[in-house]
Parts: C-alpha cells; sequence; structure tokens
C-alpha cells in the first residue's frame, strides 16, 4: 500500500520501513494483524454458554474459566 495523506500513520511507518526492517515487518504482520473471523470468540460464548446453565449457576468464575481453557486446548 503507498502512504497516503488519509493513511493510517502505522500503515505509513511499515509502508517506509519495511524494506529496512524485514524481520520485524514479519513479526509485525503475524502478531498485530487483525484475526479476520469472530468465528473463534463465537464459538468461546456458545461453549460458555452451555456451560453456564440454570442448573450451573453457582460454578465459581475460577471455574468455568478452567473448563472454557480445558475446551479450548484439547
Amino acid at each position: 500500500m503507498a502512504p497516503t495523506e488519509e493513511a493510517n500513520p502505522r500503515e505509513v511507518f511499515w509502508a517506509k520501513s519495511g524494506d529496512a526492517y524485514p524481520r520485524l515487518i514479519k513479526l509485525a504482520r503475524t502478531f498485530l494483524s487483525i484475526p479476520a473471523s469472530s468465528g473463534s470468540v463465537e464459538r468461546l460464548f456458545s461453549v460458555a454458554g452451555a456451560i453456564v446453565r440454570a442448573r450451573r449457576s453457582k460454578l465459581s468464575s475460577v471455574t468455568v474459566e478452567s473448563l472454557l481453557l480445558a475446551k479450548g486446548n484439547h
């Protein structure tokens, strides 16, 4: 993307400095990019809703967090 007056300052920086920092630009693209979909978050909320039902409403937040972590990492 060519830098323009209306462009995001970060985009302008990377457009100008990308060649000088090839490793850094690769890391930035990997770790600073925004996911294209919110599907994983929606699945997490769906699983959380299945775990925390009326019959299980007394589960502690630590227990719910542990269950969600276990479900997400299996």
